[in-house]
């Protein structure tokens, strides 16, 4: 769920008119936490049992060539909540309506960046030292540039933390540790996993207390399932490509069933445990599952396999109402 597109107090979403504007879809349209515990029973009438949320600290809401901090990506204050999506209170009383039902809330956050370098501070992060020296990644085979340069851009540039930094580090620890407990978060997914180096996360998810799942957005299960070893489990993004490649209409791209079974085997040599990952079709940074398929068998065929694999079935908001949006829509409230 992405807080800001799933539900608003305003009827309806500030930006599902038909040809919604590049700039409305960069900036907010009025989720909140309030509006959403109104659509906690259509969860549960589909029958999920869990619900992954935006991050939720105040982000940078300078306007950059991307947009604002809708998203949460873009931490500016990490000890003060993202006004945008509601109160303390209502934050605390959407956990406990989910609870009310069985649903587990799963928390993103974010440990390896802030947000776009257009304010002078990053509460509590105010030194040069809790910063690296600002570089960008255009080898992600050195994965040194992966780890210790921003993920952003120079139109964009995203300062990267010094995780190594005694402050930095102890900062985040002690921070997720009560984050989860105040809140009473029941899993947590992390963001750019694979751009902290290894050791932090260790003492990261040990100190959340709970379920912890990274995100390594690579087709690579030999890289991807040694994080593994960091975190309770990892979002199955190879899987993903197998799926993307074997159930999609395109002849030119489309690859045999062989490939899942490729898969497998290679699940079985690379990962710790593949029924604590998270296996999906699509989420808010690739482009829709339908928008590469119209196949009524294809959908059927693509969603069994997902739901009966080992691992545990991710459906980003808004596939069960066949959304089709490209990677430039896919976050779009109507797409």
């Amino acid at each position: 769920m992405l807080t800001d597109r799933f539900a608003s107090d305003d009827s309806p979403l500030r930006c599902t008119e038909q040809s919604m504007s590049e700039n409305a879809s960069r900036n907010y349209c009025g989720g909140t936490y309030r509006a959403a515990v109104a659509h906690l029973d259509y969860i549960v009438e589909m029958g999920f049992d869990a619900l992954w949320i935006s991050p939720i600290p105040s982000n940078v809401d300078s306007e950059t060539v991307y947009g604002v901090g809708w998203h949460g990506y873009w931490q500016h204050h990490l000890k003060q909540l993202n006004p945008h999506f509601g109160t303390e209170a209502e934050l605390i009383d959407f956990i406990q309506q989910a609870h009310k039902r069985d649903i587990w809330i799963m928390l993103d956050v974010v440990a390896n960046h802030v947000g776009p370098n257009l304010t002078a501070e990053y509460f509590p992060f105010i030194r040069p030292e809790h910063f690296h020296q600002l570089c960008f990644i255009d080898d992600y085979t050195n994965q040194t540039q992966v780890e210790f340069c921003s993920v952003g851009n120079r139109q964009v540039p995203l300062p990267d933390l010094n995780t190594e930094n005694e402050f930095v580090a102890s900062t985040l620890f002690s921070w997720i540790r009560d984050t989860v407990a105040k809140y009473q978060f029941d899993a947590i997914r992390i963001d750019t996993f694979r751009h902290v180096p290894k050791p932090f996360w260790t003492n990261y998810t040990r100190s959340s207390g709970v379920y912890s799942i990274g995100e390594i957005a690579t087709s690579e299960t030999d890289y991807v399932g040694d994080y593994t070893l960091y975190a309770d489990g990892v979002l199955h993004y190879p899987l993903y490509f197998a799926l993307n490649v074997t159930f999609r209409d395109d002849p030119q791209w489309r690859q045999p069933m062989s490939v899942l079974e490729k898969q497998v085997q290679e699940n079985e040599k690379f990962f710790r445990d593949t029924t604590l990952c998270g296996v999906f079709l699509d989420n808010h940074d690739q482009a829709r599952f339908l928008s590469y398929t119209q196949d009524p068998i294809r959908i059927q065929n693509a969603f069994v396999y997902l739901l009966f694999s080992d691992g545990i079935p991710i459906i980003y908001m808004g596939t069960e109402q066949n959304f089709t949006g490209e990677t430039s829509q896919s976050f779009c409230p109507q797409y």
